[in-house]
């Protein structure tokens, strides 16, 4: 019999004005090396529209975690498989209240009850259509493309390329890179890569790990690779879930993607599975069309500061995200 797996999903309403109350006391400080912004934190009333995905494309999941700060949806005891879980239910108290997805991700491990294989969402994540257990997982090890990159430009507009920096920090302190692409040669000169194949023979002669792709979908994670990490790098993560925002000092849940590529773990996925859009006016109707016929199986729908009207984006979103569920209910 297979493992179970479960879905993991982190959701914020940043429009609840007791929230707000509680996150204003925290933000009133400049700095530079945070990100606080409202997109941040702007909910796109979508939420359900997501546990119907899961409902119509990933019935066989076995439980849906949805990680809250005190926020309540009536709606919600209407999908038998999810539980609400508290931050306070799970991430230590040193580290409360926290608006810092990094800190929320990287203690994902600790929900009471969480399977070994999960997945890890972010709430503009969506499945659009049908997938089974084994695009996720395969024989107890998570599925995912392996593909080198390298990270450039760092600054004020760039924070995330320095939270990128030091998951490499972290990776190259543990893993030699020679030996390891060597040892999983298969795994990393796969034709199942794609176009990022050639950028990972590229980069192949760099002594060191200088990034990874990162498609910015939902991640297969093992629960004791988490356990792992903060064993052996817990300074690390300790410091970033100190911050009570977004900060250039920290590290993000893909480092714990990285430490499963660079160990050799995952199992090869099609570099295809999912698609990142950074929506807003430019680019919403290859995003609306790309929903509607189910182009991947997954879809990330970013939210942009440069969105103009973004009560009118967020519909043409949803309402392509809801004719997918409607034309694929049995």
């Amino acid at each position: 019999m297979s493992q179970p797996i479960d879905f993991v999903i982190m959701w914020v309403d940043g429009s609840d004005s007791e929230w707000r109350k509680k996150k204003n006391k925290y933000s009133g400080v400049v700095d530079t090396n945070i990100d606080d912004s409202d997109e941040r934190y702007r909910d796109w009333n979508n939420l359900e529209l997501w546990f119907q995905t899961v409902e119509v494309f990933a019935p066989w999941v076995n439980q849906v975690y949805l990680l809250t700060d005190n926020q309540v949806l009536d709606f919600v005891s209407k999908y038998p498989q999810v539980k609400v879980v508290d931050h306070t239910e799970f991430i230590p108290v040193e580290y409360l209240p926290t608006f810092n997805s990094h800190a929320i991700e990287l203690n994902a491990h600790r929900i009471e009850g969480l399977s070994e294989q999960f997945v890890l969402f972010n709430d503009d994540m969506f499945i659009i259509k049908p997938v089974q257990p084994t695009d996720f997982f395969v024989d107890g090890k998570p599925k995912d493309s392996y593909a080198a990159n390298i990270i450039n430009g760092v600054g004020k507009q760039n924070l995330i390329n320095y939270i990128l920096l030091n998951n490499m920090t972290v990776i190259n302190e543990h893993f030699d890179k020679k030996t390891q692409l060597k040892k999983y040669f298969k795994k990393w000169f796969n034709l199942q890569n794609g176009p990022f194949l050639l950028k990972t023979l590229l980069l192949t002669p760099w002594p060191h790990f200088t990034g990874f792709v990162e498609p910015h979908i939902a991640n297969s994670y093992l629960k004791s690779t988490f356990r792992e990490v903060w064993e052996k790098e817990f300074d690390m993560l300790d410091s970033s879930c100190r911050n009570k925002f977004r900060h250039q000092n920290d590290v993000n849940q893909w480092v714990m993607r990285n430490w499963q590529l660079a160990a050799g773990t995952p199992v090869n996925r099609k570099h295809n599975f999912g698609h990142l859009f950074m929506v807003d006016e430019n680019n919403l109707d290859e995003c609306v069309d790309w929903i509607k016929n189910q182009k991947t199986s997954m879809v990330c729908v970013n939210d942009e500061s440069s969105i103009k009207d973004f009560t009118a984006v967020t519909k043409r979103v949803n309402d392509a995200l809801a004719s997918t569920i409607t034309n694929n209910k049995k």
